[in-house]
């Protein structure tokens, strides 16, 4: 049997469920964490990337594991 891992289970008391969040501010490009923070909000607040200039993005690098062979 699978579980959702998106799904968490689980009881907290009033106390603790009515905080807010008291994690301290980031810079807006700081990405500390996978999901930009401990929340995993993936969020990026920066404005470079716009409509009017996504299409000239290049890619900066790339990785190749050796799973899927390249070219020779």
């Amino acid at each position: 049997q699978f579980t959702n891992p998106g799904r968490i289970e689980g009881q907290l008391d009033r106390e603790t469920a009515g905080t807010t969040n008291t994690a301290p501010a980031m810079p807006d490009g700081d990405w500390q964490s996978y999901g930009r923070t401990a929340f995993g909000d993936r969020y990026s607040p920066l404005a470079q990337i716009t409509p009017q200039n996504v299409d000239k993005l290049q890619p900066a690098w790339t990785y190749r594991t050796g799973d899927i062979p390249g070219p020779n």
